[in-house]
């Protein structure tokens, strides 16, 4: 009966406004959640059976699970068609090298013709040589497919992956790329080609423990040995790298300081003060200073021989 009252008082929809603590509210609304509170106590909907609960429904689950079954196993029956050398290769690349070419070779065994549809690699630096799919590849015939990775920046190994799709299935190819490390010119000529995108590389990775860890509480000529002379006195300075002794004007105070703190954009010198991402301290800047305007013309060039290997 209360219900039905609730009910009833809501339908007629009562207007009058009541005001609490300056907040007015509405007695309609107030018997509207009521009303309706009381009705979800009361009424509530049955539950009902899940789809796959239904008798019929399992039969139709079961068959469609053998129905799959089916196709799994006529995709690998029919993939069997297809012979590969190998499903995975490992190659070793030279230390200079680019590219590593990975070749696989895929023959079609069974008596139908099997259909290229796509050939996948696993990343943008993976290139394809291959008939422009879809192709199709005749019964008895086979095809050599070849995959240039670009080694370009990278070290260490990589593993990469090609996705091949075909009418007999689909096969996942898989590479392992071991890149050697580099030694004598290969190394430097590696290491400038760092250097030139990324003149702080050197504080950076394996090159910190040449061109960041020497400089620890160093001072003056050691600081210059160490920081400086292992690239300008280098036994095997490059050609981009500027012959300090060589330089015949502006050599003073402001001109060792602006390439000793800020370096220069655009070349391979980067700045080595600490305050604008280099190894260094103030203290350390200004008794490398010191030592250029001082001794340093004086003192021969401690030549930097490398390590006969370097990695």
């Amino acid at each position: 009966m209360e219900i039905r009252s609730v009910r009833r008082k809501a339908r007629i929809g009562f207007t009058r406004e009541l005001s609490d603590c300056g907040r007015t509210r509405s007695v309609r609304m107030m018997w509207m959640r009521r009303r309706r509170h009381a009705g979800h106590m009361i009424t509530r909907r049955p539950i009902m059976p899940s789809w796959s609960d239904h008798p019929s429904n399992n039969a139709m689950n079961r068959m469609l699970a053998i129905l799959l079954l089916v196709i799994w196993s006529q995709s690998v029956a029919a993939n069997a068609g297809l012979r590969w050398d190998a499903l995975q290769k490992t190659v070793t690349t030279k230390a200079d090298a680019t590219n590593a070419v990975v070749s696989f070779v895929v023959t079609n065994s069974s008596k139908a013709s099997v259909r290229f549809y796509r050939i996948k690699p696993s990343c943008g630096c993976t290139s394809t040589t291959a008939p422009k799919t879809p192709w199709n590849l005749n019964s008895g015939k086979f095809q050599k497919l070849e995959f240039a990775t670009d080694l370009r920046g990278k070290r260490g190994t990589l593993r990469k992956s090609v996705i091949v799709q075909t009418s007999s299935g689909t096969m996942l190819l898989r590479m392992n790329i071991n890149i050697s490390e580099p030694t004598g010119d290969a190394l430097r000529k590696r290491n400038q080609q760092i250097a030139k995108a990324d003149r702080f590389a050197i504080f950076h990775g394996q090159c910190a423990n040449c061109h960041v860890k020497p400089t620890y509480n160093k001072q003056g000529r050691e600081l210059y040995v160490a920081a400086c002379g292992i690239c300008h006195d280098a036994e095997h300075r490059a050609d981009i790298v500027t012959d300090l002794r060589a330089v015949k004007f502006g050599q003073n105070e402001i001109y060792w300081r602006h390439w000793i703190t800020r370096g220069k954009s655009g070349t391979l010198m980067p700045p080595f003060a600490r305050e604008n991402g280099g190894p260094i301290s103030k203290a350390q800047v200004e008794s490398l200073i010191a030592y250029m305007l001082g001794d340093w013309k004086k003192d021969k060039p401690a030549r930097y021989k490398e390590p006969a290997v370097r990695q």
